[in-house]
């Protein structure tokens, strides 16, 4: 996206006094609805790390109401779509290679695994945070005389991006539904969730005659 004569040119454009959304194939998308608009020209668009879009330019009033040269006008543009636009032509968009169950660049991560841990989605990495990583961030905690199944998990730094499941099991055929609201479960515990980390500990302790299993889910936020 750049700014050309007080448009935006391949995302957002303003038209008379309305800005009007351009989807990646060049259409208007009717889904956008701007009644009004600046009462000057716009220089620069902007998103926020929440997602809403941020208008500023030579303009007192906006929708005929007074206003500072700055303006929200949208709000709710997903991190993943923002993310997509960072990495991706509007023709590869269009062709589904910005969907999150697609590996663009054959690594064995797909994209929603590259946005999960902040890998480039468009660049082969040398070892698969699927593989080697994960199997990193898997120990066992010592609790009394007990030791448990805990798992670091590095998440990315894009705020809401992605949801981080976890399932435990002890025989591989019957997973619990993964829950996606971070929170003691009754099946691990949460260590830490913070931005950059989430660490969970299995509440089952492993013994001789019980095997405990853990895997990750990734889901976009609904």
């Amino acid at each position: 996206m750049e700014p050309f004569g007080g448009l935006l040119v391949g995302k957002w454009r303003r038209v008379g006094s309305c800005l009007r959304r351009i989807a990646p194939d060049w259409t208007e998308d009717a889904n956008f609805i701007s009644r009004g608009g600046p009462s000057g020209p716009v220089y620069t668009l902007s998103y926020a790390p929440d997602g809403s879009l941020w208008v500023a330019g030579n303009f007192f009033s906006y929708n005929g109401s007074s206003s500072r040269p700055i303006v929200r006008v949208a709000s709710g543009v997903s991190t993943y779509e923002r993310w997509t636009e960072t990495y991706f032509s509007g023709s590869e968009r269009i062709g589904g290679a910005a969907s999150p169950e697609h590996d663009a660049d054959g690594d064995g991560i797909p994209n929603i695994g590259e946005i999960a841990f902040g890998t480039d989605p468009t660049v082969v990495n040398a070892s698969s945070d699927f593989g080697e990583g994960f199997l990193d961030g898997l120990s066992l905690a010592t609790v009394g005389s007990d030791q448990f199944l805990q798992l670091t998990i590095n998440k990315s730094a894009l705020t809401g991006g992605v949801w981080y499941g976890v399932q435990l099991t002890s025989d591989l055929s019957n997973w619990p539904q993964e829950s996606f609201t971070p929170g003691d479960d009754s099946v691990f515990e949460i260590i830490e969730d913070s931005r950059d980390r989430l660490v969970i500990r299995d509440r089952t302790p492993i013994r001789s005659s019980v095997s405990r299993f853990v895997r990750m889910v990734l889901s976009l936020p609904e």
